[in-house]
Formats: C-alpha cells, structure tokens, sequence
C-alpha cells in the first residue's frame, strides 16, 4: 500500500459504490501510484514500484447536498451523476487519473489517505483562488460601506473573525480530547465564539479537499449570514450555537 505524502499518477484497479459508515453513498476506487510528482523540479518520473492505496470519496453530505468528491468525480470519472448504479457499472480500467495523498491524523493516530483526485494532466499543487480586477473592483463598491467602518472606526467582524481564527487554530495532536458527553451549553443550544470556531476547524471531521483556509472562508460567510450588520461582540450564545452548526453542514464529511 502506498504510505507517502505527495503527488500521484496512474490507472485505476478496481471500483465500486458502497455506503459510508454512517450511510452516506460513497464512491470506493484502488488507485495503482506509477508516477510521482518532484516538486523541486516540476516533474513527473516513474515510481520504483507501483504501489496502491484506496480512496473513499463520500458523494453526499448528512445534509442531503453534493459534496466536492461528487462533482470531481463527474469530471474526472465521466459520470453523469444522475445514478449510482451508472457510476458502479461503468469501465474505468483504462481510465488514468491524478491524485494527492496526506496524512490525517485521527485520535492521535496518523494515516495515508487520498485527499483529492484529479484529471491526469492538471497541474499539481493547491491552487489559489483570485479575483481579477474588475470582480476586485465589484468588491470594493458591494463592501464600500464596511471598509469604511474598518478605516476610520473599528475592525469589522469579518477581520476581527480572521484574527480569532488565527489565534485558536491548532493541530488535531496538540488539540485536548473531547469528552463524549455533551456540555449543558451544548445540549440547549448555546456555545461561544471560541467553541463554534475549534468544531468547526475539527481536521478530523473536514471534507477531503477542504484545506483550513477554506474552512476559514466558510465560516466567516455563515457569520455574515447568520449576524448580517451585527456586531460579533453583541452575538449571543444561540446564535454562536447556530453559526456552529450551519458551519458544519458546509465543512463536515458527514
């Protein structure tokens, strides 16, 4: 089994449709590593051996919407996406693809697995998303108001909420345990700022492909549309507890 962090491509093995633990409906395929990507010399040269390893690319979220694996698959895969028994059926032997493994680490235990797969000739690397000008230019007049506010009075709470986000972020290693039993809080509903973002930014829970950036961006536009033009100091435990769980639809795997 391939047990390295990096950049791969090759052919497919085998694949199926099965459900998830929890019963989501998940596309299951062996992926062969026969080439490896050398980032210091951005190129691709043949593995030593070819190794394998299984990706489980959940298609559906608890929420009942597509996840980023269902609409990558689609592309990669040639699905259509209007069924899975299409999607298990089909004949991808001759089918080559491109993937990205990373360790996850679950319970203090790390792991290989495949974080993204990919068409065979996209270029390697996380890409950044950027605005051009004219979107740039959008922007600031839809937001003129705010970044006003920013400039002369105080920060507004989408930079206050980066500030927090950098502040609290940890790795799952160095993240205390969570006791199984629900705090009190929890259970009627309230939680802090502090406590909506560490669940929220939960590595273990994250859709593959999502990096914590991502997570970031996510859930500041749950706090924009949960708080509109209030105030994060003057949101109240509910409506942290709600921003919380919205997140989480967006971010979780299941």
């Amino acid at each position: 089994m391939l047990n390295e962090v990096g950049y791969f491509r090759g052919t497919v093995a085998d694949w199926g449709v099965t459900t998830s633990t929890n019963g989501y409906p998940q596309f299951v395929v062996e992926l062969r590593a026969e080439q490896y990507y050398d980032e210091g010399e951005g190129i691709w040269s043949p593995v030593d051996e070819v190794d394998t390893i299984t990706a489980y690319q959940v298609l559906f979220g608890g929420n009942g919407k597509a996840t980023l694996n269902n609409k990558q698959i689609q592309k990669v895969f040639g699905w259509s996406g209007a069924s899975f028994k299409d999607l298990a059926l089909s004949d991808y032997s001759e089918t080559k693809v491109q993937f990205r493994t990373e360790e996850e680490i679950y319970n203090n235990e790390t792991s290989i697995q495949v974080g993204w797969i990919d068409e065979y000739d996209a270029k390697p690397g996380r890409k950044v998303s950027k605005l051009d000008e004219d979107d740039l230019a959008k922007l600031d007049a839809q937001y003129s108001k705010q970044l006003k506010n920013t400039a002369t009075k105080k920060p507004t709470k989408s930079t206050k909420t980066k500030t927090k986000i950098k502040t609290k972020t940890k790795k799952s290693s160095d993240r205390p345990k969570k006791s199984k039993k629900k705090k009190d809080d929890d259970i009627g509903g309230r939680c802090t700022a502090d406590d909506a973002w560490e669940e929220v930014a939960d590595e273990s829970m994250r859709k593959e492909g999502l990096s914590e950036e991502d997570v970031g961006v996510i859930f500041l536009e749950v706090v924009t549309e949960v708080l509109g033009e209030k105030d994060e100091d003057d949101a109240t435990p509910e409506e942290w507890f709600k921003i919380k769980e919205k997140a989480k639809d967006k971010v979780y795997k299941f």
